[in-house]
């Protein structure tokens, strides 16, 4: 089959709007993170976002992001935020990965040896 170069040129933009799109999803990392009307800590709150929430990115201003979800736009810090992408694989990983913590009489137990 023989890809002309207006069809190799649409798949290409497809492709590329594809990316563009996954890149602006965002997870909320922490629990509730209040969206604001206007980048800053002083401005009212209009929506809790829950911590796994998928938002877009619509714009950013210095630590501050304005996102869209449920139908709604606010503004939450980017410290809230994760890529979609990253949060899957961190996921995995953690999966993947046993445990490391301890209870403190586990710590008892092994100090005693």
């Amino acid at each position: 089959m023989k890809i002309t170069k207006s069809q190799l040129k649409q798949i290409i933009k497809e492709e590329l709007c594809n990316v563009l799109e996954e890149a602006r999803k965002v997870q909320i990392q922490r629990h509730r993170v209040p969206g604001r009307v206007a980048p800053g800590s002083a401005y009212d709150a209009v929506i809790v976002f829950e911590k796994g929430t998928t938002v877009e990115v619509l714009e950013a201003k210095k630590s501050w992001i304005k996102v869209k979800a449920e139908g709604r736009e606010a503004w939450i810090p980017k410290n809230a935020l994760v890529k979609a992408k990253e949060r899957k694989f961190q996921d995995e990983e953690q999966a993947e990965m046993p445990s490391t913590r301890s209870s403190p009489a586990g710590f008892a137990a092994a100090a005693k040896g």
